[in-house]
């Protein structure tokens, strides 16, 4: 019996390590959907503001949910162009607005629960070029619809595109001269719905045991309901059947839905990535990740609020996964009447079911082998924990099978998965060192949906003046509400992260007009000129979710890299005379080095790139061959020293502040950053070679 109660023992305690294994993967989780809640209301401040702005993006997706990249196969996209019709119900009447919109409306008829066809009633209402997708008939063309779209597409893809549904998928680069990384995008243009349909009332009417709340439930009303183009499988009116989307009702709930529920939904993916994998030629594929999100929301909803674990967690998914697939009816979240498995034999059901239960009965093993456990919580936490066991290490992810059945077998396993809970638990060591790396790389993050609207409107007619009003008026109102906005806790650290960014771009608008001979006129001038730093000053103290403040060190170094920027070299030698005392202590602390807020000099975005040519060629030059850099503000205010020391004849203070850096290189940890320092140092030790060259060849010269 003893032998019993202690394997029962281990295997809770294997449990909560994988709990906490999954927590280390999803740490940042909260941060990264405050980003993208920020960059999504950029977004619709851009489509309320600039009117000439062609389309919507709707940010959706796994992504943009919160999710690890590793179950992120790509980035998703809606996307709403002005010209495209607004969708009435049939018990709506058209009103003023409708009837005299420019991009005119069309009629949903419902065909199946979630699909429809558009009717459209005047056809002359609509944008030329969508009155060439309408049929004989009248209704609105699906696949018609993705081709005319699908061109748009090809004019920025690589290797033109391809249609997967109502998804137009295509590579694209990151940078806008073509030389980024590339990356997959799936592409999927819609329509907008005026309203709700009145058969989805039932969501926000039904009694609800757990979850969500009803002020999320009233949120998400108020949140787009829109149109895709696919059909039912089996449709009679393949070509002009469209479907609902609640894509952006799934992000707001999966955005606010309990963490377990989160990080169950994420493991759960992780596995089905790993472990259930259809070829091509399985269309209509038997069981997707959608899939899995719709039982986490179904479970969430309907189970109590009790104690539980992720694993209990994604069992109970897993058991409402099978149940449905053993009923042949696999219910729609928002309309449950709609069967999301209806099209699948019951062969094909069987087999589905088939992989659940296996993943059910080896779920410890299949869910820390398909985890991206990063390389320093492997070596420092999995594989001490089994060397000081005398059991073999964890080199690859099929080896977590032996694991298991070694520290099962193993009489001292209790005391070691205990030690090794405990640095991978909140307030653990390793959970708080990858808790500061991820959280200051997600809130170092620039906004590239503002970036891009400078990189398309410097090249149009307008005045100076107008151009210099646009960030304030697409970012000011997202300072002012972003309470709204963000997660609970996480409004000091991103209101902070705002004022920096605006201040980055006024600082990157000024270098932009100086460089090409464009005068702000008085009063503006005075105006604008002072904007950087006033919203430096803003920003200069980051503060964190947890209370820790960087003491306004980061916000001085930036204010250091600006005057540099700026070439303001009476200011920048000022500034680093207050500084470098400071930092010259700051960087042998780990803690304080760590949770510092990195500068980005990335290349898809011309007008931040450019502001570093004039200033700085040499690291111009090296963030353009790299296309993305990542600077940590501390070596980067050293560096800077060193080379206005270097400008100045100063090799012996550019030579100190090389060890300064060097020092830097041992107590940052994250790689990439690291890196970046060591390359800092590269650049200073060959300027001080070349100056000492050239001090040689004066020095003959004269003799």
């Amino acid at each position: 019996m003893a032998d019993n109660d202690e394997l029962t023992s281990k295997r809770r305690l294997m449990e909560d390590l994988a709990n906490s294994v999954i927590g280390l993967c999803t740490v940042s989780r909260q941060t990264k959907i405050s980003y993208f809640r920020i960059e999504q209301e950029i977004q619709n401040n851009v489509d309320k503001q600039l009117l000439w702005w062609p389309q919507h993006n709707y940010q959706t997706g796994s992504m943009f949910e919160g999710m690890h990249v590793n179950v992120c196969s790509d980035h998703d996209m809606m996307m709403r162009k002005r010209i495209f019709p607004i969708v009435l119900w049939e018990s709506q009447t058209p009103g003023l607005e409708d009837q005299t919109s420019s991009a005119g409306y069309v009629v949903a008829e419902q065909t199946e629960p979630v699909f429809l066809r558009l009717k459209v009633e005047d056809k002359d209402s609509l944008n030329t070029d969508i009155q060439r997708l309408v049929n004989n008939d009248g209704y609105l063309k699906t696949d018609d619809f993705i081709e005319y779209n699908r061109t748009s597409v090809n004019e920025y893809s690589i290797d033109g595109s391809e249609k997967h549904g109502p998804s137009v998928s295509s590579k694209v680069t990151t940078a806008s001269n073509g030389k980024g990384n590339i990356i997959l995008v799936d592409n999927v243009f819609c329509l907008k719905c005026k309203s709700w349909p009145s058969f989805a009332n039932n969501f926000f009417t039904r009694k609800r045991p757990n979850w969500p709340s009803p002020d999320l439930v009233e949120t998400v009303r108020q949140v787009e309901c829109l149109v895709v183009a696919v059909g039912h499988q089996n449709s009679r009116h393949i070509d002009t059947e469209w479907r609902l989307s609640f894509s952006l009702a799934e992000r707001e709930l999966i955005q606010k839905i309990p963490r377990m529920y989160a990080e169950c939904m994420y493991a759960l993916k992780a596995v089905k990535s790993k472990y259930i994998v259809y070829s091509e030629l399985d269309k209509p594929t038997p069981f997707c990740s959608y899939f899995i999100k719709t039982a986490c929301l179904w479970v969430c909803e309907r189970s109590p609020d009790e104690h539980q674990t992720v694993m209990d967690v994604g069992r109970k998914v897993i058991d409402w996964l099978i149940n449905s697939y053993k009923q042949r009816h696999l219910k729609h979240y928002f309309i449950p009447q709609q069967n999301l498995i209806e099209h699948l034999s019951t062969e094909r059901c069987d087999g589905v079911i088939d992989q659940l239960e296996s993943v059910k009965k080896d779920l410890w093993t299949m869910v820390m082998s398909s985890l991206p456990i990063a390389s320093f919580v492997r070596t420092d936490v999995i594989n001490s924990m089994s060397d000081a066991l005398g059991i073999p290490r964890v080199n690859t992810p099929d080896d977590f099978s032996a694991l298991e059945t070694n520290l099962l077998e193993h009489s001292r396993a209790t005391e070691k998965l205990k030690l090794a809970i405990e640095q991978l638990e909140p307030g653990g060591s390793t959970h708080s060192t990858y808790r500061y790396l991820e959280n200051s790389m997600w809130a170092a993050k620039d906004f590239p949906s503002l970036l891009r609207v400078f990189d398309a409107v410097t090249n149009t007619q307008d005045t100076s003046s107008e151009i210099m009003k646009i960030p304030e008026d697409i970012m000011r109102p997202i300072v002012d509400n972003i309470e709204t906005i963000v997660l609970e806790g996480y409004e000091p650290l991103f209101k902070q992260r705002l004022y920096r960014f605006l201040g980055d771009v006024y600082t990157y608008l000024l270098i932009y007009f100086r460089r090409f001979g464009i005068n702000l006129r008085e009063p503006y001038r005075s105006l604008y000129c002072k904007k950087p730093l006033q919203y430096y000053e803003l920003g200069i103290d980051m503060v964190y979710p947890d209370k820790w403040s960087d003491n306004q060190i980061g916000g001085r170094a930036v204010i250091v890299i600006y005057h540099y920027l700026m070439t303001n070299y009476s200011e920048l030698k000022e500034k680093l005379t207050v500084l470098l005392p400071i930092i010259l202590t700051v960087n042998k602390d780990k803690v304080m080095m760590n949770r510092q807020i990195n500068v980005e000099i990335s290349t898809p975005f011309p007008l931040a790139m450019d502001a570093w040519e004039v200033a700085d060629e040499l690291l111009h030059h090296f963030a353009k061959m790299q296309h993305r850099i990542l600077l940590h503000p501390i070596a980067l205010a050293l560096y800077i020293n060193a080379r206005l020391s270097l400008v100045e004849g100063n090799t012996a203070n550019a030579r100190l502040m090389v060890q300064e850096m060097t020092t830097c290189v041992h107590t940052i940890l994250r790689h990439e950053v690291k890196a970046t320092t060591v390359l800092l140092i590269q650049i200073v030790q060959s300027l001080i070679g070349l100056l000492e060259v050239m001090k040689k060849i004066h020095y003959l010269r004269i003799h």
